[in-house]
């Protein structure tokens, strides 16, 4: 296995770790796709759905 290759293996796990904990901490979720994100916008950036939650209200 190369150096490019072990370093990619490396950066991706980081990569879906990082998602991952930024997922649990999200403050606004979308009812309809499930996507997480810390934007009080007015619609979902995933799927467009306007169906916005905050998180800190399901806990």
């Amino acid at each position: 296995m190369g150096f490019f290759e072990r370093a990619g293996r490396r950066v991706e796990r980081f990569k879906q770790a990082a998602k991952k904990a930024a997922d649990e901490n999200a403050d606004y979720r979308c009812q309809s796709c499930n996507a997480r994100f810390n934007a009080d916008d007015d619609q979902c950036p995933e799927c467009g759905s306007t169906e916005i939650v905050s998180t800190s209200a399901e806990e």
